[in-house]
């Protein structure tokens, strides 16, 4: 898979095990991201996925069970030849402390939110993993009835 570094504190994306089907990326950049907030996180490379093929970014687990992180917008083509870079959101919800409404001394608004929630990301940090799946490309056709199924429903029709 051919890659070329854009940044210069780039670091190549890698595998913690022969046998991972995803590739680590990491950030280029010190980011911190509040609770409820979403943003844009370069890693530094340009990739040259093959043709037939795309680019899934998937979260790392660890990420989004002991941080609440997330991944967004997860699919680069084989034509994309730009910066890769990662849509990170923080999930979780702002700390909010309140105010004593009745208490005059000092600021007087009854909620105050705080920052425990954030979660901060430095530069080299494993952010996400990219996964390099085969794609099929279909002729759309266009009918008046589709082929019956025993399936339907559909959004938990067979219970949770």
């Amino acid at each position: 898979m051919y890659f070329r570094k854009v940044r210069p504190n780039a670091i190549a994306p890698t595998r913690a095990h022969s046998w991972d089907a995803g590739y680590d990326l990491y950030s280029c950049e010190d980011i911190s991201i509040g609770p409820m907030e979403r943003k844009l996180i370069p890693v530094g490379i340009e990739i040259e996925i093959p043709t037939g093929c795309y680019g899934r970014i998937a979260p790392r687990s660890g990420l989004a069970v002991r941080a609440g992180i997330d991944v967004l917008a997860g699919v680069i083509d084989c034509g994309y030849r730009d910066e890769v870079q990662v849509v990170l959101q923080n999930l979780n919800l702002p700390e909010v402390l309140f105010k004593n409404p009745s208490d005059k001394r000092g600021h007087t608004n009854t909620a105050l939110f705080g920052d425990k929630n954030r979660h901060d990301i430095a530069a080299g940090d494993r952010i996400a993993q990219i996964i390099i799946e085969k794609c099929y490309y279909p002729a759309w056709i266009e009918q008046e009835t589709l082929a019956d199924q025993d399936r339907n429903g559909g959004f938990g029709s067979t219970g949770i």
